[in-house]
């Protein structure tokens, strides 16, 4: 697997890069104060914008003028270039979910 990858994005040419374990905690940071933008964080399933930009040559900002199918161009290159920290992330996210079917049945009243 590559460190990085240079994919063109309509006629952009961008760089996305493999996050180091320092990357990935700066970026876990900016991702809980960006938390209030739903569309930034739902439009592509799995890859909030504050994910592409950390991985990627590409800021939060510009993402706004782009279209969603450009978009999961780049997020799918994320994705390639980044699998450790892709399967990491739906790791955590099924333990939430579990902790959080634990919880329901441990409060629902009998």
């Amino acid at each position: 697997m590559a460190f990085e990858k240079v994919v063109k994005v309509g006629d952009r040419e961008i760089t996305v890069f493999e996050l180091t374990v320092a990357q990935v905690r700066d970026m876990a940071k900016a991702a809980e104060v960006d938390n209030a933008d739903p569309l930034s964080n739902w439009l592509i399933e799995d890859t909030p914008f504050v994910v592409i930009a950390a991985m990627s040559s590409v800021k939060v900002e510009e993402l706004d003028e782009w279209r969603p199918s450009e978009i999961k161009q780049l997020a799918d290159v994320c994705r390639e270039v980044n699998p450790d920290f892709f399967a990491m992330s739906r790791r955590i996210s099924a333990a939430v979910e579990k902790m959080r079917g634990v919880s329901l049945t441990e409060t629902s009243p009998p």
